[in-house]
């Protein structure tokens, strides 16, 4: 068995290498896809004090956005051809754009046709226990009955998160710390009332939204709001028994959910990507009754420690029958401006879209199914503004990428390299070691993208170095067609004058920088679709 599995894993080996080709364009076609890209409109947002948080002392004019150099702008070979299109929700079969409506969704259900537009497909919504029934037995689903139905006529399909405890049922706990708060506390600590009106709940919601909603986050965060007697259940009782308790919890939960909807689907988030309760949900058989695993993290840079999490979780998560629950990104997002911590804002849109694009494509490269930008109706993670509803610029990002994200998927057997034009000179190469650098395909179309992990708000010079990406062995495994993709500015550049073929199937460019968000390269042939025949 072992033997005949190793056959067709090469087998599906070699079929994934063979579609990573670029389709050559007839010469007419390549005229009329840049004529299509040139058409393109590019809208920039007003440059004014909110862009950078703060008028006082800094420079005016577009500076806000770091447009003042372009680093492709003067490089040999590159060739302005247009912009990036725009998708919107109906014109897109990706689901893999999540927008987070978690808390502090100022504009209601006026939200949702700027999301659509946007290309998101999917959304988060909390589904409050304590709000939902307010007097035992009776339950209110209206509010959330207004997003849900106003998200799925716009083509995106809304997802819970959250449910948490309900002191209608155990009183109000008091709380060991002003950051804790008493509805985190779990039914299951406070007595078959508390845990029959959980169940109760539970029962009602998923019969009041079967067909509508898929996908039940059961709490949120375990490792910071599981909560027992006012304090982290981990700090009293220990993760071990926590993580069985919470399990039982779960288990219980989703029968519950299932019996109802038998397509709903159950998943979990922790706080911290880094924690002893992945070890201690695994040991209490979790990952059986799991569905799908989501990761969060809310640190300087989207990249930290998410490879590690990822490695832990598909080792420990692993079922019986070797297949593992699906994981994606549930939450993470930054906000614009100074009046967040340093941790999770940037001083400026430009930073929180930088943000934005290195999150989405470091997440696909991850393996992960979806990726949920936090709270993206608030005024601080926002990414429009609330007052006037006009789009900053991680909006125009998340519009433009729709296209590139319609049937994006990581392909591990393509692989390139960013190193110093003179690898073997006496020179720091630590800087170049720590690009990251990932293949894709979209639709059979090799895509490669990378960027320097640094801080988001740091305007440091860009490395400079050569690219080298390796689409096959053959020559008509070579990009036909270059183009690269400035993701922020969303330009597309034809790159045919400057990139060379090194040995068959593989593309170079001997002079190419690395900033700190993505530089795409791809074949013009990714965008044969969306221009007019």
């Amino acid at each position: 068995m072992k033997r005949n599995g190793v056959v067709a894993m090469w087998i599906v080996g070699l079929a994934v290498a063979a579609q990573g080709r670029a389709a050559p364009l007839a010469p007419e076609r390549v005229e009329r896809i840049k004529a299509y890209l040139a058409g393109q409109e590019c809208p920039m947002p007003e440059i004014d004090g909110d862009n950078y948080g703060n008028r006082e002392g800094v420079p005016t004019g577009p500076f806000y956005y770091g447009f003042t150099l372009d680093p492709l702008e003067k490089l040999k070979g590159f060739k302005k051809i247009g912009h990036l299109p725009c998708r919107d929700a109906h014109d897109t079969s990706s689901t893999f754009f999540s927008a987070g409506l978690e808390m502090g969704n100022m504009l209601g259900e006026k939200i949702v046709p700027y999301l659509a537009a946007a290309g998101f497909k999917r959304a988060r919504l909390n589904y409050a226990w304590r709000k939902m029934e307010k007097e035992k037995g009776v339950y209110d689903f209206a509010e959330a009955d207004r997003m849900v139905d106003a998200l799925r006529a716009a083509g995106i399909q809304p997802w819970f998160y959250g449910g948490y405890g309900n002191e209608l049922y155990y009183g109000k706990v008091e709380v060991q710390n002003k950051l804790s708060s008493s509805f985190w506390d779990a039914p299951c600590y406070h007595g078959p009332e508390a845990v029959e009106g959980w169940n109760n709940f539970i029962r009602a919601l998923a019969r009041h939204f079967k067909g509508r909603v898929e996908l039940y986050e059961i709490w949120n965060e375990l490792d910071a709001r599981w909560y027992k007697d006012g304090l982290n259940a981990h700090k009293t009782i220990g993760v071990a028994q926590a993580a069985q308790d919470f399990t039982a919890f779960y288990r219980r939960t989703m029968e519950i959910i299932k019996e109802v909807d038998p397509k709903a689907r159950g998943t979990i988030s922790l706080g911290s990507l880094l924690s002893g309760w992945n070890v201690g949900l695994a040991q209490a058989g979790l990952p059986e009754v799991l569905d799908v695993w989501t990761y969060h993290g809310y640190l300087r840079a989207p990249e930290e420690d998410v490879r590690m999490s990822l490695d832990q979780v598909r080792t420990l998560f692993r079922r019986a029958d070797g297949s593992l629950p699906e994981i994606a990104m549930g939450e993470c997002g930054r906000g614009a401006g100074p009046a967040l911590t340093a941790r999770v804002s940037t001083r400026t849109e430009y930073g929180q879209a930088k943000f934005v694009a290195r999150r989405l494509f470091f997440d696909r490269a991850m393996g992960a199914s979806f990726a949920n930008i936090f709270n993206v109706g608030s005024k601080s993670y926002g990414i429009f503004k609330l007052e006037d509803q006009k789009p900053r610029l991680a909006y125009y990002v998340i519009q433009s990428l729709a296209s590139i994200f319609d049937g994006l998927e990581p392909a591990p057997d393509l692989v390139f390299s960013f190193k110093p034009r003179g690898p073997q000179t006496m020179t720091p190469q630590v800087a170049w070691n720590a690009v990251e650098r990932h293949a894709y395909r979209r639709k059979g179309v090799p895509l490669f993208a990378w960027w320097q992990p640094e801080h988001l708000d740091v305007e440091g010079e860009p490395l400079y170095g050569k690219l080298v990406a390796q689409s096959g062995c053959d020559k008509k495994d070579n990009l036909p067609n270059p183009v690269l993709i400035d993701p922020i500015r969303r330009i597309v550049w034809d790159v045919k004058g400057a990139v060379w073929a090194g040995i068959p199937g593989e593309d170079l460019i001997s002079l190419i920088p690395a900033t700190n968000y993505p530089y795409i390269l791809t074949d013009l042939s990714v965008f044969d679709e969306y221009a007019p025949h």
